[in-house]
């Protein structure tokens, strides 16, 4: 088992899912968990700054220590700016689990470019900047363990999912 008590760990995309898990378990296991979740559908539309608020009040309700983040991971300065304020408020960041993703059903001959280029920012190029912002943080720590995650629609194909901008932002964010 990893310990991580009184480690600070980031979770991206946290409000629901995995990412949920991830953020409950590391804080049942006493890290204190930054929860970012920007409230968005599975295809990246809406927000709901509600979604990371409920995840921090039911960590914090069950005895943990966590936090509610909603920045946009679309843009290089919403990923800084998640860093900036988890280390604000802890004074460091141990782990980084970028788990945030967005998924849109079109084939590569139907994708829309704008959309194209939506997926490619939050799965593929958020996992850079954040890797970016976060590195010289843990290096001057000497310690840190960053998780960068992947979905089975980023490895194979999914019967009934045309998901071709998904697959290759994920495979991406996975080679880094």
């Amino acid at each position: 088992m990893i310990a991580v008590k009184g480690q600070v760990v980031l979770v991206t995309g946290a409000g629901r899912g995995l990412g949920e898990a991830y953020a409950r378990l590391l804080a049942a296991r006493g890290a204190h968990v930054a929860v970012h979740d920007a409230g968005v559908d599975r295809d990246g539309s809406g927000t709901d700054p509600a979604v990371a608020r409920a995840v921090r009040d039911a960590i914090v309700d069950a005895g943990g220590r966590a936090s509610a983040h909603m920045q946009n991971l679309a843009t290089r300065s919403g990923c800084e700016g998640l860093i900036d304020d988890v280390l604000a408020e802890y004074g460091r960041v141990d782990a980084l689990i970028h788990n945030a993703g967005i998924v849109r059903y079109h084939g590569i001959g139907d994708a829309p470019v704008e959309e194209y280029d939506r997926t490619m920012a939050i799965n593929a190029d958020s996992a850079w900047w954040l890797c970016r912002a976060v590195w010289p943080l843990m290096r001057a720590q000497a310690y840190g363990r960053i998780v960068l995650t992947i979905s089975d629609y980023g490895l194979r194909t999914i019967d009934g999912a045309d998901v071709a901008a998904y697959s290759v932002s994920k495979g991406l964010s996975s080679a880094l």
